[in-house]
């Protein structure tokens, strides 16, 4: 479970979640029924647990942006401070804190 929320520092407010699976279908537990209209509601959220971390993550965000919600900044975990997600949020205006990850 991915989840975007708004703290002032002592609390903390969620404002959205995906829940993620995997794209890969070799890693899914159970595969989504054949038989599901793709108009539903439930469609639409396997839909989206097939997408990829970051993707979820900006998706969230834009929801919440389109919705209202400013911030100052984003602060987000050193699993999501990445040069491709760091591109996009910058290009959205918005400023990031995160730690970086020690790679190769």
């Amino acid at each position: 479970m991915l989840t975007l929320g708004w703290s002032d520092g002592f609390t903390f407010v969620p404002l959205d979640s995906v829940m993620l699976s995997s794209a890969k279908l070799a890693n899914r537990f159970c595969e989504m029924a054949s038989h599901l209209s793709k108009r539903s509601h439930g469609y639409k959220l396997r839909i989206e647990s097939f997408s990829r971390k970051p993707d979820a993550f900006v998706g969230l965000l834009d929801r919440a942006l389109k919705a209202g919600f400013t911030a100052d900044y984003v602060l987000m975990d050193s699993w999501f401070t990445q040069a491709p997600l760091l591109r996009q949020l910058t290009g959205r205006g918005l400023s990031v804190i995160g730690m970086i990850k020690e790679m190769k």
